[in-house]
């Protein structure tokens, strides 16, 4: 092995041993999702991801493609889009349980707050769409990314069904976001 390998490796250690800070091992330890609020950001988050970009999970950025992003992925932060799946999914698992929590609420605002979550649950589906254009070469990925937007699309039929007040009205509001029903849902 040459020097320039193992200063390479040596370089790569200490980067992992720097990511074990405060008792908290960003290598194996998932963030957790501490609030409704930083769900709803996150599935925001998700609904903007664009064609080629990566997920880093870990912090919630955007990753572009390219040799640093790869080493990253690899090395660093390892991540992968096994990883990034695993997030939107769950992600997604929340965002339908806070709706549904939401709908049974007395409280008008949370359900304008549902209304919101959905209208988001429906943005994001393109930023997964996106995401697959970016592992097209994964035909494997591709069918669990084409089953989990089936999914969303019968829950989100579903909510539909049984709150046929609140499709009307995110139909109405990407007409025109100041025409909306005072009652929401």
């Amino acid at each position: 092995m040459s020097l320039q390998n193992l200063y390479i490796i040596s370089q790569i250690t200490q980067w992992l041993f720097k990511l074990k800070e405060g008792g908290r091992d960003y290598l194996t330890e998932e963030p957790t999702m501490e609030s409704n609020n930083e769900v709803i950001s996150r599935l925001k988050f998700i609904g903007r991801i664009k064609e080629g970009d990566k997920i880093n999970i870990r912090h919630l950025y955007i990753q572009p493609e390219g040799l640093g992003t790869t080493l990253s992925r690899t090395f660093v932060y390892t991540d992968n889009r096994k990883n990034t799946l695993n997030f939107i999914m769950k992600i997604l698992h929340r965002s339908f349980e806070i709706v549904t929590q939401y709908m049974i609420s007395g409280k008008p605002s949370e359900k304008t707050f549902a209304f919101h979550i959905v209208k988001d649950i429906e943005k994001c589906k393109k930023g997964i769409i996106n995401l697959k254009t970016t592992y097209e070469d994964d035909v494997m990925y591709c069918c669990t990314i084409d089953t989990l937007l089936q999914s969303i699309m019968a829950k989100l039929a579903e909510i539909y069904e049984k709150y046929p007040k609140m499709k009307e009205n995110i139909e109405k509001e990407e007409e025109n976001p100041f025409l909306i029903d005072s009652n929401i849902v």
